[in-house]
């Protein structure tokens, strides 16, 4: 019964931990690179691990940005224009979304699927 009731509230854990979360604000200064390099720097400002399925698409660059902004928000610009989006699966972890996946393993331009890629803030 107990535990019934503790596993009731963990919904509430995480979306509270989210909100505290969107509440921190970062300086941000990610100049103009590729999209991996901007998760890697993202990441490690902000300890937010940043996970996807399978490779990036290949020359996928962000315009860069600088500012004071919520992790969310920075990660909002961060994509900007990439064709990616996200969602937030722990208050610490986001996954990426990418609705036109990279050609998969064996196609005829020889492109090679890979595991899934997860990195992690310091």
């Amino acid at each position: 019964m107990l535990l019934a009731a503790c596993v009731g509230f963990a919904p509430l854990a995480i979306s509270t931990a989210v909100v505290a979360q969107s509440s921190k604000t970062y300086v941000f200064a990610i100049s103009e690179q590729s999209v991996s390099a901007a998760l890697v720097r993202y990441s490690s400002m902000t300890g937010i691990d940043v996970a996807f399925d399978g490779p990036l698409p290949p020359n996928l660059r962000t315009a860069g940005f600088t500012g004071n902004l919520s992790a969310e928000r920075a990660l909002t610009r961060l994509l900007a224009g990439t064709g990616l989006s996200y969602r937030f699966t722990t208050a610490t972890t986001v996954l990426l979304i990418n609705p036109q996946p990279v050609a998969a393993a064996g196609s005829a331009d020889g492109a090679t699927s890979l595991q899934p890629i997860i990195l992690q803030g310091e």
